[in-house]
């Protein structure tokens, strides 16, 4: 089994409302219609506004908005770019979440050879203009270990704004390296914050991330 991502650039509206709001927005499902329309479901970690609808007109037919506690609920029938049409058509499998941030669109999926593989890159660079495209050979653990860890990223959408940032900061610059490259006494320093309050947060944010994974 082969599995692969490839990133696009991208003009579709939900690319543009991840760019305009400084937020990557998550699709976890998409459906073609036919070869031109998508009926597509994604969660994005802002409130619905009106900048958020204007963009959105771009290229949905028709949509629904649903906030909650800062969380956007989008479905509707979308216009597509023929991304979801190559993958099957290619005879590979796409595969769930697709991430869009600014200007780009990220995608993954399964593959039973690397003849599809071959068709679905050849497919896409007929139409769009391709950031990235990788693949590799799995086993059915590795790949189950995956497709987990993709899903994974679902958990942070209910993050607060200071789980998000601390939990990023702590990723990136180290903390749970070993030896660990970064501590609680740098991030007093950065964030202006108690041991205590640091831990809280970081805890939290991490079970929200771990109970996504293993419930």
């Amino acid at each position: 089994m082969l599995s692969g991502n490839f990133s696009i650039s991208s003009k579709c509206s939900l690319a543009e409302a991840a760019g305009s709001m400084n937020e990557t927005i998550i699709s976890t499902y998409v459906y073609p219609i036919d070869a031109t329309k998508n009926y597509v479901c994604s969660v994005l970690n802002k409130p619905k506004s009106e900048e958020l609808q204007q963009i959105l007109s771009h290229d949905y037919i028709s949509y629904n908005l649903y906030s909650r506690d800062g969380i956007t609920l989008l479905q509707g029938i979308k216009r597509g770019h023929g991304i979801m049409k190559a993958i099957i058509d290619s005879g590979c499998v796409p595969t769930l979440p697709i991430k869009a941030t600014d200007g780009v669109e990220t995608l993954t999926f399964m593959a039973f050879n690397s003849s599809a593989v071959t068709n679905l890159q050849e497919l896409l660079q007929d139409h769009n203009s391709l950031e990235n495209f990788d693949y590799e050979r799995m086993s059915g653990n590795e790949l189950f270990s995956e497709l987990t860890r993709r899903w994974g990223i679902i958990g942070s959408m209910n993050l607060t704004d200071t789980e998000r940032s601390l939990i990023r900061s702590a990723y990136s610059m180290g903390f749970f390296n070993w030896p660990r490259a970064y501590d609680l006494g740098s991030m007093k320093e950065d964030y202006k914050l108690s041991k205590p309050t640091l831990l809280f947060h970081l805890r939290n944010a991490e079970r929200k991330i771990l109970k996504t994974i293993f419930d």
